[in-house]
């Protein structure tokens, strides 16, 4: 839990969403956690589903403060869990 609580804090706090992303992608693999759990995490985070658009899709779509807000709500959800 506290990989995923720190790595969307890290991406929400990135001053380049994209760079964000890559590098959760990058922490994942140095972590060995699958791309699909990583992914459908981060999905969740931003959309409330595990399954949908690309995150880089969402990203594209998604406004900067709507972004970071889901990104930190979530994380502050799975630290209180």
């Amino acid at each position: 839990r506290l990989f995923f609580v720190t790595q969307l804090k890290k991406i929400a706090a990135s001053s380049s969403y994209k760079e964000g992303v890559e590098s959760y992608k990058q922490a994942g693999k140095e972590s060995a956690i699958g791309m699909k759990q990583l992914f459908s995490i981060l999905r969740y985070a931003l959309t409330g589903k595990t399954e949908g658009l690309g995150i880089m899709e969402l990203v594209a779509l998604l406004d900067t403060d709507t972004f970071s807000t889901r990104l930190l709500n979530c994380a502050t959800a799975i630290e209180k869990a």
